[in-house]
């Protein structure tokens, strides 16, 4: 049994209560603690564990000297490895007060109260002085009831050691306002909603304008931002339903006419499913926190934990969006080799200029330098501008073979994509070309799908024959600058040898300010090459770095727009007989798994290609049992990187993949009952990974048919605890399967 999922779930249940009965939770000292909050009011917690949950009342007390008997481990009692089962129905050995006395010790306030030696923590004799305290005597002896740790805890929560009550209580519910409001703006559609100016980030005025407006969105006009504002303007905005154009009193009426309905949604979403016993639909790998229970992927429970993005995890959207971005990348490191060809890159510019320099000096030295006969100096004048005209021309040259290059790499990504695209289309119609359906209308439509593809390749045949032709008009094209460039280097090369006879003709008879003006112009013009070279490395260098992440993301988008062709030229093999009877809330919620799908089937293939369970199936088993959260086991939606405490108890593992490989392996039913061709040996599969309970009732799983017309009502809130008329708001996996497969 998870604490922290019964405490959520009676928060929300709780939080309902009081905004149905028109009160302000920061009017009731019930929040001063996170850690707390779950003895906001002991009588109604109990109604709500039996009512709602469908506990044992026998959970609600223990021995004391059982408690005392445990190890005291950083401020809380550990219970023996060996333990006995937690489920509702092991009576009298229930951990519930264990974990409820550790919660209490956990509290600020309790603590402050009880750490007589002023040490910040408390020890066990602190603690165990405290429950003698409070231990009352029953037919069993001695032992801690949660009305009497209630009580307690209630009023040392209402009259603290340190501060006020209204001090605590108002800088906690500070707290639990700014928690809330820090999970709300880091949803992206809560910042799509609010980002008014399109800059993707949400401003302090943009934050303020919206807490402003919400003030009263419970339905009460205090002028203060409550919780409940947060929460019903946060599943509006989820819904699509907000608008600054709102009219508040439209929606405190909406909130009075439909809190019943809003009750039923946040059990469905919060309250705990059931284990692994063959007397309910359970989780497949049992425990109170399973069974997909733990919040959509908007609630304000689940994790906010985000996947680091690489190509292999983006939608074809978003590597669409970082194709450009890499484009654009490219253009300027090509620009960047252009410009040291050019002469505009600054080191090579300067380097110029101080040649520049050197020749006006060397110039003016043999100008003024009398032994150099008049013909030698006109032949030296002639070579050096020659020279200069034929290294434009090669620098020219060369800043068109470069981007001539460019062109060539576009174009062969062009081909790339035509040849992927075709291949594609072939594999979709080898796939058709096996398929036939007695079933007319299907037969008729594979026909026509058949045809379709026909059509489709003969076309990108076509295209892939002209861009082709282009491309080796672009080799070509380069081909002929590279001929041209060579016969200009080879006449560049012929005018230096020219340079340097002339040179060695100069320093026979010229003086030696002329000789050391000449040594200087020399080392100046190295100078140039050297630093070219250089500049001409490093633009190259990250041209290439710039123009390979570029081809990894076009394979990248080859192989996602061939997976895409594949599924929209193809008939699926699959009969889909049911239709979709969505919720508002579920059809959001269908869009957010398609989302997790694209953004992470790579993780759900490597279980595939691990265990042979099809990629589509876990995942929709990983929405349906942690909503997607990779911060959870696959087993029973615990906390990864803990040991698992409840069925299967003693699990630990760090990474999500290992965990869902081990759960799918050692925990799961039998993989070899799983057809690739026949879909419902995929719903049978799911329903013995969540439990037979509703086929011994003859009754549809909601696990599976949840959102479908082939399920009404009917679901196991707790261990055993069978509730006819309730329904099922999570997605059913046949749901999830459709989207993936059809």
């Amino acid at each position: 049994m998870n604490l922290e999922s019964l405490k959520l779930g009676f928060q929300s249940y709780i939080e309902e209560k009081l905004a149905e009965s028109g009160k302000n939770i920061q009017e009731q000292n019930t929040l001063k603690d996170s850690d707390i909050s779950i003895f906001m009011y002991s009588n109604e917690f109990k109604d709500y564990l039996v009512e709602e949950v469908g506990a044992d009342v026998s959970i609600f007390s223990k021995s004391l000297s059982e408690i005392m008997s445990m190890d005291f481990v950083d401020g809380k009692f550990v219970e023996p490895e060996d333990s006995n089962s937690d489920t509702f129905e092991s009576e009298n050995r229930s951990s519930i007060i264990t974990d409820l006395v550790n919660s209490a010790l956990g509290n600020e306030n309790v603590i402050n109260a009880l750490d007589t030696d002023k040490s910040g923590n408390l020890s066990k004799e602190e603690a165990e002085m405290f429950l003698g305290q409070i231990a009352q005597t029953d037919e069993n002896g001695t032992s801690i009831s949660f009305d009497k740790l209630s009580e307690a805890v209630t009023e040392i929560n209402n009259n603290p050691t340190q501060g006020t009550e209204e001090e605590n209580l108002a800088e906690s519910g500070s707290n639990i306002i700014n928690r809330l409001l820090d999970k709300v703006y880091s949803n992206k559609t809560v910042i799509k909603t609010l980002d008014e100016d399109g800059d993707g980030v949400l401003s302090d005025e943009e934050k303020a304008k919206f807490e402003e407006f919400i003030k009263g969105y419970d339905g009460n006009n205090t002028g203060e931002l409550t919780e409940a504002d947060i929460k019903r303007a946060f599943d509006d905005i989820i819904d699509g339903k907000f608008s600054y154009d709102n009219d508040l009193e439209e929606v405190s009426k909406e909130i009075d006419d439909k809190v019943e309905e809003e009750l039923e949604d946040k059990a469905a979403e919060t309250t705990p499913a059931t284990g692994t016993s063959s007397s309910g639909g359970t989780s497949s790998a049992g425990g109170f926190s399973g069974g997909g229970t733990s919040g959509s992927s908007n609630s304000f429970s689940s994790s906010n934990a985000t996947e680091p993005k690489t190509i292999e995890n983006m939608s074809l959207e978003e590597l669409e969006s970082e194709k450009t971005k890499k484009e654009s990348e490219v253009k300027d490191a090509q620009e960047g080799v252009n410009e040291v060809y050019s002469g505009e890159n600054s080191a090579v510019k300067s380097a110029e200029e101080d040649c520049e320099k050197a020749k006006e000096a060397y110039d003016e030295a043999v100008e003024n330098d009398d032994n150099i006969s008049e013909e030698l100096k006109q032949q030296r004048e002639d070579n050096l501008n020659a020279i200069a005209e034929k290294e434009d021309t090669v620098d020219g040259l060369k800043i068109d073979i470069n981007n001539k290059d460019g062109e060539i790499t576009e174009q062969e990504s062009v081909v790339s994509a035509d040849k992927s695209n075709i291949s594609a289309l072939e594999s979709a119609l080898s796939s058709l070309s096996g398929q036939s359906s007695d079933d007319e209308e299907k037969q008729a439509e594979i026909n026509n799908k058949k045809a379709e593809l026909e059509t489709k390749i003969t076309e990108a045949k076509n295209k892939l024959e002209k861009d082709e032709e282009k491309l080796d008009t672009l080799k070509d094209e380069k081909q002929e600058l590279e001929t041209q460039l060579e016969t200009e280097e080879n006449a560049l090369s012929e005018l230096e040898k020219e340079r340097s006879e002339i040179e060695d003709e100069i320093a026979k008879v010229c003086g030696p300010e002329t000789k050391e003006a000449m040594q200087a112009y020399n080392e100046a013009k190295d100078n140039v090459q050297t630093v070219k070279d250089t500049e001409l490395k490093t633009a190259q260098d990250k041209l290439t770095t710039a123009q390979g992440e570029l081809d990894k993301i076009n394979e990248q988008i080859n192989v996602k727009q061939a997976e895409k062709t594949e599924k929209e030229n193809s008939v699926s093999d699959f009969d889909f007989d049911f239709e979709l009877n969505l919720s508002d809330r579920q059809a959001n919620e269908l869009e957010l798994f398609k989302e997790n799908w694209e953004k992470n089937k790579d993780k759900y293939e490597a279980v595939e290609e691990a265990t042979g369970m099809p990629a589509e199936l876990v995942a929709a088993i990983h929405w349906r049992e942690g909503s997607g959260n990779f911060d959870t086991y696959l087993h029973n939606g615990q906390k990864l990187g803990q040991t698992t405490t409840i069925v299967p108890k003693g699990i630990y593992f760090e990474d999500w993949t290992e965990a869902a490989i081990d759960a799918v392996t050692n925990y799961g039913s039998d993989l070899s009952t799983i057809d690739p061709d026949n879909i419902e040996t995929y719903y049978n599969y799911a329903e013995h990974y969540n439990g037979m309970g509703y086929a011994n009732k003859g009754l549809p799983s909601p696990y599976v048919w949840a959102g479908t017309d082939n399920y009404e009502k009917g679901k196991y809130v707790a261990d055993g605890q069978f509730d006819p008329n309730y329904v099922d708001q999570q997605l059913g996996v046949a749901v999830m399967l459709r989207a993936l497969l059809e």
